[in-house]
């Protein structure tokens, strides 16, 4: 199966253009990355544009939409993104995709108990969609990949480590799955 883009040549890119109409090339390591910021594509893209084998990264995103909503979309909406990229339709891998980069929306690994957003609440709601896809990954053949968010720039000294502690939690949950 081909992969085509229309602006511009992706990272590892060894295809031919068509005129018109885009490059082409063939991509079995391209992975698909479910996340609330398009923005994080940009970052993950450079970041396997230096590695030793160049990937692609496909991306399902909808702004400040939490993963529990992509969750609820593979499972209940028959033709959405999110139910083609994480069911198998009869194919051996997630969809098309032996790695699934996920990202939870920004402000929810960094709080965790603040009552006035709701984030004990949105914060368990978290771990347990995260675990929900991971099971619906790995019962494909696929694995899941962490990607972790970032703290508002301007408390970043203050959010970070909340984030990096709530990272390390989702990573145990997921090993020990």
């Amino acid at each position: 199966e081909l992969k085509c883009f229309r602006w511009g040549v992706p990272p590892g890119c060894k295809g031919k253009t068509y005129p018109g109409v885009a490059w082409c090339y063939e991509d079995h390591h391209t992975v698909l990355m479910i996340v609330s910021k398009k923005r994080s594509r940009t970052d993950l893209e450079i970041l396997f544009s230096h590695d030793e084998l160049p990937r692609s990264v496909d991306m399902i995103a909808a702004s400040k939409k939490h993963l529990s909503w992509h969750l609820w979309k593979a499972l209940t909406i028959e033709r959405s993104a999110q139910r083609s990229a994480l069911t198998s339709h009869g194919r051996r891998r997630v969809g098309n995709y032996k790695h699934v980069v996920i990202q939870e929306y920004t402000r929810i690994p960094v709080y965790t108990a603040d009552r006035r957003r709701h984030a004990g609440y949105l914060w368990k709601k978290s771990m347990k969609t995260i675990k929900q896809l991971d099971e619906m990954i790995r019962s494909r053949g696929g694995r899941t990949v962490l990607f972790q968010t970032w703290a508002n720039i301007e408390r970043w000294e203050e959010e970070m480590p909340h984030i990096i502690e709530n990272h390390k939690t989702y990573a145990q949950m997921l090993t020990t799955a």
